[in-house]
């Protein structure tokens, strides 16, 4: 009997990761060990996969040693951590170089792209990948284009709609540019024969179920489907300028994390469809070996298979925050389980209150001044909060994210702006009345996030006024 390879996974409760532990455990060539951070070990999704006889490891990146101890005896190291922690994993390679583990497989899983110049998020995670290459660990880089789960259009009797982590029918320029795909589910499958073959040692492999066009997968979802499927044009122009409004908004905070999605967006669209990065043709250019080439034996699931299981109501959801936690889109949001979200301002302040531990009340000690405090956060929360969110949720670019539970209506954010601005104004006014007792007045300021040092709600000269939630306005 072969010996079993012994894999650590990091990330593994994740969309990717998911699919990477049920590869390894369907393939049964593989001892699996997880490794999480110890403010997720109490997850339920950790505890299930504990519940699975999985060892799971709760470890701080920064604690080299515990590393080491993690590391001892694994072959292969798999990450498959988010995109906002890419850098982290640089502090798992000095402990893995220690350990001598036989290979590193970091987390890429995405589209294929040049090394450096195209995509932010590309720059990133080749930066770990120069660091692997340093330290002369043995490596494999994994890329697997565009999920189905997030490539196919919504029909209109709504069939899909469950399926659809972003409801988005958008035909970009004029649809023919091919791009590589891979079903979510045989990212795994891939991962589990990719990590034995000696062939994939210090290489870059890309994997895929189909390449199309979107004007091919429109064709495949309307046969399956027999409804006719209406799009939305974006224009190459349309992609660059995107492209370079999201770089400017980034360069002048990088420490956004809104902005840094949006650019991450932003310039996937422009590698995919202007660049025309994504493709076979140029994954060969760059040196990648062809999954398909290497495992002839192993049939990835096609588009059109999987549009079908969409349509009988198969396929699983993805990105399910979205769709099974926090269904509507609501902001503010307070997550207080991996299936429920509490919204709403005023009762996730009084939630906090409930549970807060000694010290005086958020809202105040007597019944006027709770009273005053609620007052002040309602008006807050409908003049500023709910108008700032839906000023970025008619945003052109946003508009995507909450089609199916928001009627986009662009042409209100001009209304919108100028709510805001009168808003503002009498609060500023306010402010100054009561400079001398701020008293529970600033109390409910502050529980809205729109007070400063100096008593001044948070508006520049320049008219750019910042608020919660990584959104900037300017309302000049």
């Amino acid at each position: 009997m072969a010996v079993k390879q012994k894999v650590l996974l990091l990330g593994a409760t994740g969309e990717t990761g998911t699919s990477i532990l049920k590869g390894l455990q369907e393939s049964g060539n593989f001892d699996i060990e997880v490794l999480v951070r110890p403010a997720s070990v109490n997850k339920p999704s950790v505890q299930r996969i504990q519940e699975q006889g999985i060892k799971i490891w709760s470890i701080d990146l920064n604690e080299s040693s515990d590393l080491i101890s993690a590391f001892s005896g694994v072959d292969v190291l798999i990450s498959a951590i988010g995109p906002q922690d890419v850098m982290q994993q640089k502090k798992l390679l000095e402990a893995a170089k220690l350990a001598g583990i036989k290979r590193v497989v970091p987390c890429a899983f995405i589209t294929v792209a040049p090394p450096h110049g195209a995509m932010l998020l590309r720059d990133e995670k080749e930066e770990v990948y120069n660091d692997i290459k340093l330290l002369g660990i043995p490596y494999t880089i994994i890329d697997v284009g565009y999920w189905y789960q997030i490539s196919f259009p919504i029909v209109p009797s709504g069939r899909v709609d469950y399926a659809s982590a972003f409801p988005n029918n958008t035909i970009h320029g004029d649809g023919t540019v091919p791009n590589i795909l891979t079903d979510l589910r045989d990212i795994g499958r891939f991962v589990a024969c990719i990590i034995c073959d000696d062939r994939t040692l210090n290489k870059y492999v890309y994997t895929y179920g189909d390449v199309l066009s979107e004007n091919e997968i429109y064709r495949i979802a309307e046969d399956l489907s027999g409804e006719k499927i209406e799009s939305t044009p974006m224009s190459i122009e349309q992609i660059k300028d995107g492209a370079v409004q999201a770089q400017a908004a980034f360069s002048q905070d990088p420490q956004d994390p809104m902005k840094r999605m949006f650019l991450y967006l932003a310039q996937y669209r422009f590698s995919k469809y202007v660049r025309k990065d994504n493709e076979p043709a140029y994954a060969d250019y760059l040196g990648y070996l062809n999954a398909r080439s290497l495992y002839p034996e192993f049939t990835p699931t096609s588009f059109r298979e999987f549009f079908a299981e969409a349509l009988a109501g198969k396929v699983s959801k993805v990105l399910a925050y979205r769709t099974n936690v926090n269904s509507r889109g609501e902001l503010p949001a307070l997550r207080i389980s991996d299936q429920f979200v509490l919204t709403e301002i005023t009762a996730i302040c009084e939630y906090f209150d409930e549970v807060a531990k000694g010290g005086k009340s958020l809202f105040g000690e007597t019944a006027l001044e709770r009273a005053e405090t609620r007052m002040w956060l309602r008006r807050m929360d409908m003049e500023i909060a709910q108008q700032v969110i839906d000023w970025f949720r008619n945003d052109p670019g946003t508009i995507d994210f909450y089609k199916g539970n928001r009627i986009p209506v662009p042409e209100a954010r001009v209304i919108q702006k100028v709510t805001i601005n009168q808003f503002l104004n009498r609060l500023d006014d306010e402010l100054e009345e009561k400079s001398s007792s701020m008293g529970t007045f600033a109390r409910a300021i502050e529980r809205g996030g729109l007070l400063e040092e100096n008593g001044r709600a948070r508006k520049e000269q320049s008219g750019l006024v910042k608020f919660p939630y990584g959104i900037a306005i300017n309302l000049k």
